[in-house]
């Protein structure tokens, strides 16, 4: 599925994708007073995917991933 708005492309993230992600989500767990660490980051997201955990999607602009959110699966009211 893909999603268009002006320059801003939004793509769902497989397994092939994942490493454009991989300095977004570091970025995040950084902001929040974690470590940084890619290679830890690379497993943690290549494992949700591969074991269908969680769903990612990523923003592109001109190529470059901008942004991402992870969508965990469970119920809610």
């Amino acid at each position: 599925m893909e999603l268009f708005f002006d320059m801003v492309k939004i793509e769902q993230v497989t397994t092939s994708e994942i490493n454009d992600i991989i300095p977004l989500f570091d970025g995040y767990r950084v902001f929040y007073k974690m470590k940084s660490d890619l290679d830890a980051a690379r497993i943690f997201l290549q494992d949700r995917v591969t074991n269908n955990e969680s769903v990612i999607f990523a923003a592109y602009e001109r190529k470059n991933a901008i942004g991402f959110v992870q969508l965990y699966f469970t119920f809610s009211s």
